[in-house]
């Protein structure tokens, strides 16, 4: 008892250093007001950034940002680190608000919508995946309600996450560990592309979702994202640009501000900026 005390004392001791910082996050406020007031619709036309500007923490990020991204379009971002890809991707799920300009929903301004529907039309996978120490199936299903076995099979089916799952004894009952530590990187990311499908959203964001993984954990995405994208309108921010070479259109950022749009083979014809990190990239 004596012993179980001691131990009692210093687990107190190490919760209480964590405190102030846990009630830190609590009183946390939120940047983005959700004053929207009516409900997003399905997307029938396009999204527009319109002189769009914001920075962070002072410190200017995105520049008089002019952008159209049609209905069905796939669109690919890119550029040098820290150039604003990822905030481009914030600022339409409202995790940021721009400092100037217009995002436009079929000519309606996001700040229009409530969060809760904006966010239901969209899907996003992330470049750090998101996993709890829990079942695959309530990884998947994680933000989902009332799911159907045949909407999770649907899922499973289009994003062919059964790749390795089958393989598991428990199969999609295996519990995968705190931030999924008993899975591939490669194999995390499925789960979360399956995640972001099952609400069969609209609109895809992908943010440098293949930047840390192996040649061949890139293939098996690559190949289910080839599928899931089909019928959607798709925005992939890439730092590695032979990810986005097949997109409809891509849109290269420089100091902020878009230097140059358009496919893949009139950009390097172009060569410009585009052709500049297309050879730094293929010919080191």
């Amino acid at each position: 008892p004596a012993k179980a005390i001691m131990n009692s004392i210093t687990y107190i001791y190490m919760a209480s250093a964590t405190l102030p910082r846990i009630y830190s996050v609590f009183e946390e406020k939120q940047t983005v007001v959700d004053s929207g007031t009516i409900e997003c619709p399905d997307l029938k036309s396009e999204i527009r950034f319109v002189n769009v500007s914001f920075d962070y923490g002072g410190k200017p990020v995105l520049k008089n940002i002019n952008l159209e991204i049609l209905r069905g379009e796939k669109i690919g971002i890119v550029g040098p680190i820290g150039v604003g890809k990822s905030s481009l991707i914030c600022l339409l799920l409202r995790l940021y608000e721009p400092e100037e300009g217009l995002i436009l929903f079929d000519d309606i301004d996001i700040k229009k919508f409530t969060l809760k529907s904006l966010r239901e039309k969209i899907g996003f996978v992330s470049q750090e995946p998101i996993i709890f120490s829990d079942t695959i199936r309530n990884n998947i299903c994680f933000g989902s309600k009332n799911v159907t076995e045949e909407q999770f099979q649907k899922v499973v089916e289009i994003t062919r996450i059964s790749s390795f799952i089958d393989k598991l004894k428990d199969g999609y009952e295996t519990i995968v560990g705190e931030r999924g530590h008993t899975l591939s990187g490669g194999q995390k990311q499925l789960i979360c592309l399956a995640r972001a499908i099952l609400k069969n959203p609209q609109i895809l964001l992908f943010d440098e979702i293949t930047a840390s993984l192996d040649s061949q954990s890139e293939k098996i995405l690559h190949d289910a994202i080839e599928n899931v994208m089909q019928n959607r309108t798709v925005v992939f921010v890439a730092h590695r640009l032979a990810t986005v070479k097949n997109m409809d259109k891509i849109v290269v950022l420089k100091d902020g501000c878009i230097e140059e749009t358009g496919t893949h083979t009139q950009l390097l014809e172009k060569n410009g900026f585009y052709a500049k990190l297309w050879n730094f990239q293929h010919h080191r």
